[in-house]
């Protein structure tokens, strides 16, 4: 019965007829009301004899070995081995016997194709007067499947984009690999497999110099503890007076008009026995560069820093011009790129120490602004500054940091300046002032600082306290 309400419904044509009789088939179909022509009821072919279809074949008589042959025939009577009166019509069996797969089928004459290597199944109807029938699981299917599609081209599109935009800002930076440091063997430098220390080296060229021969302006180490999960910055005090190996003692900002990034980082390493694994020779016009194209950074300044800013003391006409009409309290104020870098190069307020620390401080915003920045919009920043940096790092080295910068972005940043507070004593030498430091207490600051966890907090100086 539950047949009969499939194909009531329309769905009995959705099931394949398994015992099919096709001429390979070893088993006759024993379900199905259809008249095969081919099929005869003596044929070696078929070992099973359909014997609860109901179907008589006229033109066959009952094989003398089948005890029920006849005993469906539809005639007025009994015919066979049953020898039973003609006129006994149709006896009606009350408990009739429950035979495995007998449906009693009621549409014997129902037109019937079975399916076939695919074909489809009718049942009872006509291609034509079957209603078509809408599958909304089907179609939810296919536009699932549409929008996929649709967002995989997008982005096998944007990929192919970004990638070829980001090797052309690759291509554009100037690399300058360094040589092999002369002055101290290389198993004498502590290093880290956790902690890659690249050195930024700003220098303030003017048009026609060569920025390898002018004093460094800004040294700071930029140290990334994958370890710690910390980004340490640490200044190095341009009034150092130290060792510059192959000449004599003078100020750390000599050594690179003496022997340009070569020599500063023969120096560093040779007085401090820290491996650099790379160095970034930078220009202001980079700088103010960056921090235009991520929309200015947010700075919190002192009173008397806001004070000498107002009063335009010791501005050039750039400086005058990009805070023309401004008026600043103590408190976090948004700067502009030429802002920002005035701000950091303040000279004449007070010492090299509290400039040191107004540089960081601002390297620091940098990195806040750009860890809430778009990728888009750091692309197109990158597009800009790239042509304006010289490095050793290849290729591959600027694309691995690439791939991790949302992540190094978001690591805690700690900060440090050398000479130390406590750590040097204030001299001249050469009719020059100078700082000389306790190298031993620094490089045992310096090291700890760069491969062991950091405190975080602001830096301070002896002056300050």
């Amino acid at each position: 019965m539950e047949q009969d309400k499939r194909k009531n419904n329309g769905d009995f044509d959705e099931f394949e007829d398994i015992f099919s009789a096709s001429g390979a088939d070893d088993f006759e179909d024993i379900f199905s009301d259809s008249k095969d022509d081919v099929h005869t009821a003596n044929t070696d072919a078929d070992e099973f004899e359909d014997i609860f279809s109901g179907r008589h074949d006229e033109d066959d008589a009952p094989a003398a070995n089948d005890p029920y042959a006849g005993f469906f025939n539809d005639d007025a009577g009994f015919s066979g081995n049953m020898q039973e009166p003609a006129s006994f019509h149709h006896a009606v069996n009350t408990n009739p016997e429950q035979k495995p797969y007998s449906y009693h089928y009621s549409d014997r004459d129902a037109k019937r194709t079975r399916a076939r290597n695919g074909d489809e199944i009718y049942s009872g109807r006509e291609a034509a007067d079957k209603p078509a029938r809408q599958k909304p699981k089907h179609l939810a299917r296919k536009i699932v499947a549409i929008v996929l599609c649709a967002v995989l081209v997008f982005l096998i599109a944007a990929f192919g984009y970004g990638y070829s935009r980001v090797q052309r800002i690759l291509d554009a930076v100037n690399y300058v690999p360094l040589g092999t440091n002369e002055y101290i063997a290389s198993s004498e430098l502590r290093s880290s497999d956790t902690v890659q220390n690249i050195l930024f080296v700003g220098v303030d060229a003017r048009e026609g110099e060569d920025a390898q021969k002018t004093r460094s302006d800004t040294m700071m180490l930029v140290s990334i503890d994958t370890q710690n999960e910390q980004i340490k910055l640490t200044s190095f005090l341009r009034d150092m007076y130290i060792e510059i190996p192959g000449y004599r003692s003078d100020k750390l900002n000599a050594a690179h008009s003496h022997g340009g990034t070569q020599l500063l980082v023969d120096t560093l390493e040779y007085n401090f026995k820290v491996d650099i694994d790379n160095y970034m020779l930078v220009s202001f016009d980079m700088f103010t560069s960056i921090i235009d194209a991520l929309g200015g950074v947010d700075v919190e300044i002192t009173a008397r820093e806001a004070e000498y800013i107002n009063s335009g003391d010791h501005m050039d006409e750039s400086a005058a011009a990009a805070f023309a009409g401004i008026e600043l309290s103590a408190g976090e104020v948004h700067f502009s790129g030429a802002q920002a870098l005035w701000y950091s190069r303040i000279r004449y307020l007070d010492s090299d120490f509290y400039r040191t620390a107004r540089q960081r401080k601002v390297i620091s915003a940098v990195v806040r602004k750009a860890a809430t920045t778009s990728p888009f919009t750091l692309l197109d920043m990158l597009e800009d500054v790239m042509p304006m940096v010289q490095t050793d790092l290849t290729t591959d080295e600027l694309t691995d940091l690439g791939l991790h910068a949302l992540s190094y972005l978001g690591y805690d940043i700690a900060q440090l300046q050398i000479p130390a507070d406590g750590t040097y004593e204030s001299a001249r030498r050469r009719s020059q002032s100078v700082l000389i430091p306790d190298m031993d207490e620094n490089t045992r600051l310096f090291q700890e600082f760069v491969f062991n966890r950091a405190e975080i907090e602001e830096a301070t100086t002896e002056a300050e306290g």
